[in-house]
């Protein structure tokens, strides 16, 4: 009996174990409907403080966009939410273990003052990433 009780608590210690697993670690190209929910990619920072800059220039900053995944999870679209603001992948898929560089470049012509912009990187999974660029534009240079 005491054998019994013992293997059934390493077997849900187990289960619990495995279940808590973020990414699937076997070689099957499928995605389960256990893993399928947690497989994504994830941003070296999610926000860009650009501070003070000036009316006219335009600022770029990367992103580093991490896949720690035993499988290759696509890039299905960026966008953003102006026209201001432009964002591009160097990658439209990131191996298992493999990183893409973001490129987001903020054009502050037509804008002045404080702006906040969203970038967002939706994945083959379903899952999207959202990265804010916020800047206080001003009319002299900085």
């Amino acid at each position: 009996m005491r054998k019994l009780v013992t293997a059934s608590v390493i077997t849900i210690i187990l289960m619990t174990a495995l279940s808590m697993m973020s990414c699937s670690t076997g070689s099957d190209s499928k995605v389960d409907r256990a893993t399928e929910s947690e497989l994504n990619i994830f941003a070296d920072t999610t926000y860009h403080d650009l501070g003070k800059i000036a009316h006219g220039d335009i600022v770029c900053v990367n992103n580093t966009l991490t896949n720690p995944c035993s499988q290759t999870i696509g890039i299905r679209e960026v966008s953003t939410d102006c026209s201001c603001t432009q964002a591009t992948v160097d990658k439209t898929e990131i191996k298992a273990g493999e990183k893409a560089t973001l490129r987001i470049e903020f054009d502050t012509h037509g804008n002045v003052g404080r702006q906040y912009h969203l970038v967002s990187v939706e994945t083959t999974t379903g899952k999207t990433i959202k990265i804010c660029i916020y800047a206080e534009v001003c009319r002299t240079k900085y």
